[in-house]
């Protein structure tokens, strides 16, 4: 890994940071198998959460990297570029995750069945509101539509900017 690559240095390890831990949260959510209220709850809300913090950062990131590449001075700072700043904006988004799905749990509150096949007996979460599972995979499926288009966007950037004059 050549560390003084262009691309290497505009990446941020705060944002590789909320990534990896959107990620694990993607990977842990399935291991909640008893199914109760609150079980329920904590699938359909950190589900949604996880995913929204990769995209999130994935977008924020590919943001950065355009608008590093894209500016026509590189002698001037480019505003809003720190760190801090970028988990902020990563951290907003999330947070409009987070409200999305807090009103979801408030108007369609979670719950257990019962389904019996046979001799035996299952319990499972009621998740087939299409109502309220769509604004947030919305929500998610518009973070990873502008991630892709700023990478595409930045594509071309990348591309003249690494070409040996």
């Amino acid at each position: 890994l050549n560390r003084a690559h262009a691309v290497v240095m505009a990446s941020s390890r705060e944002l590789i940071t909320i990534l990896l831990l959107g990620i694990h949260l993607c990977y842990v959510m399935p291991f909640f198998i008893q199914p109760s209220a609150s079980i329920c709850a904590i699938r359909r809300f950190g589900v949604a959460f996880s995913f929204s913090m990769c995209f999130s950062a994935l977008l924020v990131r590919t943001v950065r990297i355009y608008r590093i590449f894209n500016r026509e001075s590189l002698t001037k700072p480019l505003a809003c570029a720190k760190s801090l700043s970028q988990v902020v904006f990563a951290a907003t988004l999330v947070a409009v995750q987070v409200t999305i799905s807090v009103i979801w749990l408030g108007i369609e509150r979670p719950a257990v069945t019962r389904v019996y096949s046979g001799a035996s007996e299952e319990l499972k979460c009621n998740e087939n509101s299409y109502m309220g599972l769509s604004p947030t995979l919305g929500y998610n499926a518009i973070l990873l539509a502008l991630a892709t288009i700023y990478a595409f966007l930045a594509r071309n950037v990348l591309r003249s900017s690494t070409r040996p004059s």
